[in-house]
């Protein structure tokens, strides 16, 4: 047999789960670290994502050196992508089949919004961080650069307060290299009823409406996410 037609066997990345982002060394080099003194004011904010970028913005209310980190997300067993026509069905077994080893039923592959992070394992390789000297209210752009097509990445910040750093986290999916359909989330003029100012929440809305059904390619905000004529008109009838 030709020598040169021997592959070697190439090593499997070795793949991290939810708990170790905040360590040292295996995800991010500094890991995740928290800051008492600084506040998410805004985000992080997916905004553009192309195949190998995304921008995402950020505002907090302390300057701070503001570190973005984005986590690869491992497309293993269980972690692929949903697809944004009919979905994809993955087999799995029921409690009595899968004590035996037996693989029963079938089931959906989730959407990346409908993921739990716990879920989820993570790459070393492919993620990124970026750190930004900021000041208080102003909002910020970070962009990465040099992503892998059509992977899902999750956005988390350093150097924020310990529930900021749990709580502020993003998801994102960039494009395939070639794009032969998108499924489309749309919001735009939005007029929550007069007596539920605040409580009615169209980006909630949108964030449940992601979790169903294929998975989403781009949400698209089409002007005003709120429409303040109609709302300063019924504000000038309560005076």
């Amino acid at each position: 047999e030709d020598p040169q037609d021997v592959q070697a066997a190439q090593p499997r990345p070795a793949e991290f789960g939810f708990e170790d982002l905040r360590k040292a060394f295996c995800v991010f080099r500094e890991g995740l670290f928290d800051n008492p003194d600084v506040q998410v004011r805004v985000g992080p904010v997916v905004g553009k994502v192309t195949d190998t970028s995304a921008v995402v913005l950020i505002e907090v209310e302390t300057p701070c050196d503001l570190v973005l980190n984005i986590a690869r997300v491992s497309a293993g067993r269980g972690q692929g992508r949903a697809a944004t026509g009919p979905w994809p069905l993955v087999l799995s077994g029921n409690s009595a089949e899968a004590s035996s080893g037996d693989a029963g039923g079938w089931d959906f592959e989730p959407p990346l919004a409908a993921r739990g992070l716990e879920s989820m394992s993570f790459l070393a390789s492919g993620s990124l961080s970026v750190c930004h000297s900021v000041e208080p209210r102003r909002p910020y752009t970070f962009v990465f650069e040099g992503l892998v097509p059509d992977t899902a990445y999750v956005v988390l910040l350093s150097n924020v307060r310990q529930e900021d750093l749990a709580r502020c986290v993003a998801r994102f999916r960039t494009l395939p290299e070639v794009v032969d359909s998108l499924r489309l989330l749309i919001v735009s003029g939005h007029r929550p009823p007069l007596r539920a100012l605040g409580a009615a929440n169209p980006w909630q809305r949108l964030h449940k409406l992601a979790q169903k059904g294929p998975e989403v390619s781009v949400s698209l905000h089409l002007g005003s996410c709120v429409d303040f004529m109609p709302a300063a008109d019924e504000a000038a009838k309560q005076l």
